[in-house]
């Protein structure tokens, strides 16, 4: 199963830069991404279950934030500080969504597992109910013999 990252940009962050503390704050708020929106087709009518998109385990924060401070003996760089308050943020952004990834995979692990289970249980019934179709015939039927 591949799972897509959302796409996000350094256009769809907002960066405080403050000179005098030679700080630059990149932040993304009110992050409207769903885990499951990000999971292949293939599991969509599966996903689209109330289970998985209203459960707390597999919802992303509503905000990250990455911040970049110059020291005092660098030369201050507006720009390469608004690169590395990003990726800060990014980091965490991508660090949060392998936590709830990990719990979904988990989840639907066990319950691939479960539901293995239970078709194996079905199928040793079917073969049991079998044999026991057979050991009556045997019992109960005289087969004809051939002359």
């Amino acid at each position: 199963m591949k799972i897509r990252f959302p796409d996000i940009k350094p256009e769809d962050c907002v960066f405080i830069v403050n000179k005098e503390k030679r700080t630059v704050v990149c932040y993304m708020v009110d992050v409207n991404h769903q885990f499951v929106d990000t999971v292949p087709y293939d599991f969509d009518e599966f996903l689209r279950d109330d289970r998985w998109s209203s459960h707390s385990k597999y919802v992303l924060n509503t905000k990250y934030c990455g911040i970049a401070k110059c020291a005092p003996d660098d030369e201050w760089d507006e720009e390469i500080g608004r690169r590395i308050a990003y990726h800060r943020m990014l980091h965490k952004f991508h660090k949060d969504f392998f936590r709830v990834a990990s719990k979904f995979i988990n989840t639907v692990d066990a319950l691939l597992l479960d539901y293995l289970e239970q078709v194996n249980s079905f199928g040793e019934r079917c073969s049991r109910n079998y044999q026991r179709q057979l050991d009556w015939i045997s019992e109960h039927v005289k087969m004809p013999t051939e002359e």
